[in-house]
């Protein structure tokens, strides 16, 4: 209510922090606000360059995606910045593991530690990278390839362009199937620790769904 410049705002994304809420106003004034939740009071915090902006907040600090860089705002008021080789589109790269911060572009998996961006998985291609974050690791699939990352060890699993995985469904065991599209020839149970399969009947590859 009554945001500048015309009581409107364009909302592409926003962060809730235990104190404020955080977002943009993109194509208006391109400025970054933040919602008091005790006075109800806005303010604007910082410029925003860039569209692709997504944020979260970790250990009282807010960080948040701008023109290929990476800013954070501490608690006491003071902000840096982190320069990052590409901008990551449609999706927040930020998240959080076992209690601690990454962010994932298509150069890999970072853990922010300190400030600093430290790589803790470098994939090869850059293309197509999305992260599932499971219970005991994430999850990194870089088609045809995936790699899991349990916070301390790496797994990759190296495939073929006609190979496609379906749900875990038991300890470190997915399903596998090779073909293409729907007309799949062979099932697998798939162990991405040890990279190893164990071959099913050929009715399993018949199954749809």
């Amino acid at each position: 209510i009554g945001l500048p410049p015309y009581g409107l705002i364009v909302l592409y994304d926003y962060v809730v922090s235990p104190d404020a809420i955080y977002f943009a106003n993109l194509g208006l004034d391109d400025v970054q606000y933040r919602f008091d939740l005790q006075t109800e009071v806005f303010t604007s915090v910082s410029n925003v360059e860039s569209s692709e902006y997504f944020g979260i907040y970790h250990n009282e600090k807010y960080y948040y995606l701008d023109d290929k860089k990476i800013s954070i705002l501490r608690a006491d008021g003071s902000k840096v910045s982190i320069n990052v080789n590409t901008n990551f589109s449609f999706i927040n790269p930020f998240f959080t593991f076992k209690n601690r911060l990454f962010y994932g572009n298509n150069d890999g998996l970072y853990e922010i530690v300190n400030d600093v961006l430290e790589q803790r998985v470098a994939v090869d291609d850059g293309i197509l990278v999305n992260y599932f974050i499971q219970d005991d690791y994430i999850h990194i699939n870089e088609y045809p390839d995936d790699y899991f990352y349990d916070g301390t060890s790496t797994y990759r699993i190296v495939s073929s362009i006609n190979q496609y995985r379906g749900a875990q469904i038991l300890d470190d065991y997915f399903v596998m199937y090779e073909g293409t599209g729907t007309n799949t020839t062979k099932a697998s149970f798939l162990n991405y620790k040890t990279n190893t399969t164990i071959n099913l009947p050929n009715e399993v590859a018949k199954l749809r769904d």
